[in-house]
């Protein structure tokens, strides 16, 4: 398994990459409804994560990522926006 490099999530939160394509953008090739239950998988420090959550205001979002330290980084900002 690759190692967990703190640069790769500095990245994933930077303007940078939301400058490339924006979360919302792609999420706007879905046909979500507000109820619909989603798996963000690959979900990193969790990119397309809090846009799901705010299109799915009656549905469900889950966030898996096979690096521990990128779901713990997705934790922090999940406390930090309530």
């Amino acid at each position: 398994m690759e190692k967990y490099d703190p640069k790769h999530a500095t990245f994933l939160d930077s303007d940078d990459k939301r400058e490339r394509k924006e979360p919302e953008e792609i999420i706007s090739f879905l046909d979500l409804k507000k109820d619909d239950t989603v798996l963000d998988l690959g979900a990193g420090t969790g990119f397309l994560t809090f846009s799901l959550a705010e299109e799915l205001t009656e549905g469900e979002v889950y966030a898996v990522d096979i690096r521990e330290e990128m779901i713990k980084k997705l934790e922090e900002k999940c406390g930090e926006k309530g």
